[in-house]
């Protein structure tokens, strides 16, 4: 129980971090906080959609118990909203 919640986790912040780097480095978003400050939110929002999508996408489960579809989506989504409320 207690290594797939870590596992869990890890590959939440895994994907937010891979995310974060794709925005920060290749598209030039500017964040609040940086690099750092993405990954945050992009963790935020991985954990959020995570829980709102998990019934809509049950069949995208892997052997983690994480919906990476879900979790894709809520980082991206937040790191762009991060991105509209930084100031230039």
């Amino acid at each position: 129980m207690r290594i797939t919640i870590i596992k869990t986790i890890f590959i939440m912040l895994v994907t937010s971090a891979c995310v974060t780097f794709f925005y920060y480095y290749l598209k030039k978003f500017k964040f609040i906080g940086n690099i750092f400050g993405g990954i945050i939110v992009a963790l935020i929002g991985a954990i959020i959609f995570n829980f709102i999508l998990e019934p809509v996408f049950i069949f995208f489960k892997d052997n983690f118990n994480v919906n990476i579809l879900s979790v894709l989506i809520g980082s991206v989504l937040f790191i762009k909203l991060l991105n509209k409320a930084t100031p230039k």
